[in-house]
């Protein structure tokens, strides 16, 4: 028997949503209305269902890379508007990094922040935001489009230094936390996930 009742009626415990994504499109020729879907979407998943008896709740909002040239755009009150429900809705705003393990990583992570530091840049909400903001990154053994990782063939040794120095510059900007993405492949190793978590947990 089907039921519509939230999850946390059932006795599941949530502790938070995860919207995936604000999407490239959201910067891009027809990003009004792609922004105003999702603010529609964050008010959804902010204030629930009433009648269902669903409560307030925040939660976890992935931002893709090639949305950060937002944060250059100069204010509208449709922008304003985003930029309000967006802070309201998230307990954690995750800018899609992915950067490639290879060159400089202090200097990778200085490109890599881009949107971080507009955020920064901005007004109270948009640096509000600023101090929600989490790195996202892969384990890198995983090579598919716009993931970077570790596409030069690195040694492990080589990968978890590079990985150790550009999560050291990171965690530097003042960011709230770390996030990985896409734990599949060769990413879901015990070998590789115990790296991954030990540089983060260095770091936090």
């Amino acid at each position: 028997m089907s039921s519509s009742a939230p999850a946390s009626a059932t006795g599941t415990a949530v502790a938070a949503w995860q919207l995936d994504e604000i999407q490239a499109e959201a910067a891009g020729s027809l990003g009004r209305q792609y922004r105003e879907l999702t603010r529609g979407v964050l008010r959804g998943l902010l204030f629930g269902r009433p009648r269902l008896g669903d409560g307030s709740q925040q939660g976890i909002v992935w931002w893709a890379h090639a949305a950060f040239t937002l944060v250059t755009r100069s204010l509208t009150p449709e922008l304003s508007a985003f930029w309000r429900m967006l802070n309201r809705a998230a307990l954690g705003l995750v800018g899609e990094e992915y950067p490639e393990f290879a060159g400089d990583p202090a200097a990778a992570a200085r490109v890599a922040a881009s949107g971080q530091h507009g955020l920064q840049r901005g007004g109270p909400v948009r640096r509000t935001l600023a101090r929600k903001y989490v790195p996202g990154m892969t384990p890198g053994y995983h090579l598919a489009a716009g993931l970077g990782g570790n596409t030069h063939g690195l040694s492990t040794a080589r990968v978890n230094a590079w990985r150790e120095a550009y999560v050291r510059a990171r965690a530097a900007a003042g960011v709230s936390g770390f996030a990985e993405f896409d734990w599949r492949f060769g990413n879901n190793r015990l070998g590789v996930m115990q790296d991954v978590l030990r540089t983060l947990a260095r770091h936090l």
